[in-house]
Formats: C-alpha cells, sequence, structure tokens
C-alpha cells in the first residue's frame, strides 16, 4: 500500500526545520537524508505504524480504499529524529550524525555528551512551562478578582 505524506494544521503553524541525517545501511553504505519523505520512509521501514502515532511522529492516518492507499496527516521531523537517537540501539542502522535547525543534536563521536545536552534541554524546557502554566494561572486569578469587585460597585 502506498502512504502519501500531507501536511496538517499543526505542520504549518509549526513548521519542521532543516535537517540532515547521516547513517550507515545494513551494507555499510553511507546515506544523508534531507528531505521530509525521505526520513518518512526511514520512519516507516524501522517503525510499526502504531510506533509512529504514539510517539506523535506522524499525527494520524487516513486510508483511501477506492484508490489502494493511504494518507499520513502532520509528520513530525523533530519528534522522528529524537525517537531514532533514543531507540538506535532496536534498528539495524548506524547513525553517524544528525543535525536540527543548524545544531548538530547526535554525533558518532560524542554521543553521551549530546544526549545529556538535549536532557539538560529539555528540563529547561519543562521548567519554562511550568512557570508559563503558573503566570497564567496568576492572570487568571487576579482577572476574577477583578470581576468581583466590578460587581460590587
Amino acid at each position: 500500500m502506498v502512504t502519501y505524506l500531507r501536511k496538517s494544521i499543526n505542520n504549518i503553524i509549526h513548521k519542521n526545520k532543516k535537517f540532515t541525517l547521516t547513517y550507515m545501511n545494513e551494507k555499510g553504505e553511507t546515506r544523508t537524508l534531507k528531505s521530509e519523505k525521505q526520513l518518512f520512509s526511514l520512519c516507516v521501514a524501522l517503525m510499526k505504524d502504531s510506533t509512529l502515532l504514539e510517539n506523535n511522529i506522524v499525527e494520524q492516518y487516513t486510508f483511501d480504499i477506492d484508490n489502494a492507499c493511504r494518507y499520513a496527516w502532520g509528520f513530525d521531523v523533530k519528534n522522528a529524529l529524537f525517537t531514532i537517537i533514543n531507540n538506535i540501539s532496536q534498528f539495524d542502522i548506524t547513525l553517524v550524525q544528525v543535525t536540527y535547525d543548524k545544531q548538530q543534536i547526535y554525533s558518532l563521536k560524542d554521543e553521551n555528551l549530546k544526549l545529556k545536552e538535549l536532557e539538560n534541554v529539555k528540563q529547561q524546557r519543562d521548567v519554562y512551562k511550568k512557570q508559563v502554566d503558573v503566570q497564567k494561572e496568576i492572570i487568571k486569578i487576579y482577572q476574577e478578582n477583578d470581576e468581583d469587585e466590578e460587581l460590587e460597585v
């Protein structure tokens, strides 16, 4: 069954950044991927459809029975790259280098260093999200208090 890659509204709002993924396949040949279609083909070859959905690599699949094809909506390059990097021991490829948004996020030479940096970035992002949520709650409380004061007058 042929799978066509389609963009969703989420991909239009949060565009995928440019990336490169260099790996060696089972024959020892070095390949470099630079397009979403190539990365999607690699992900389909390495992972099951359920894994793609669980890891938010693909938002959804739709099937077209008349044309004997399916459509994959909302392919997320960043989630695909991080899933491949984090589960590299399960796949039959050897990653050489991965870059995303002009920054190297994985290298065969300093694999452990980069993974620690990624964990630090994830932790910083989570802390920032918590701060934003707290600020939203504070604003919400102030707005509720302002409404109460208006009613008293």
